[in-house]
């Protein structure tokens, strides 16, 4: 039994194309596990440059990103700040209200304001 070449062609597109579906299927689901949260991306770079603790208690603020194992500096704060004003959530407007009753620091403070200020 001899095939036609366009049955061969035809066999050869519908098994390629079957194992174009399953590799795409296979990709995002392993993405869909890896993928970290919105705010854990966004926020990621200003945590990683994260400067020792003084002899000063943390922030809760800073503590409710995920930053409880080093304590930011004010220019780390600031950019937190920065970010969490780029990401522009619902969650990140409370976060940000939130840290204006606790920061100390007047800079922080100020750009917290202008943080909120812009986003409403």
């Amino acid at each position: 039994m001899s095939l036609s070449l366009p049955a061969l062609f035809a066999i050869v597109f519908l098994t390629g194309a079957i194992l174009f579906v399953v590799g795409s299927i296979v990709v995002r689901a392993s993405k869909i596990e890896q993928e970290p949260m919105p705010a854990q991306k966004a926020l990621a770079p200003a945590l990683e440059e994260v400067a020792p603790a003084r002899d000063e208690a943390m922030p809760q603020w800073i503590v409710s990103l995920g930053a409880e194992q080093a304590a930011v500096d004010v220019a780390g704060r600031i950019e937190l700040v920065e970010r969490l004003a780029m990401v522009g959530e619902q969650w990140c407007v409370q976060m940000l209200q939130e840290a204006l009753h606790e920061e100390r620091d007047r800079r922080v403070a100020a750009a917290i304001r202008s943080a909120l200020k812009d986003l409403r």
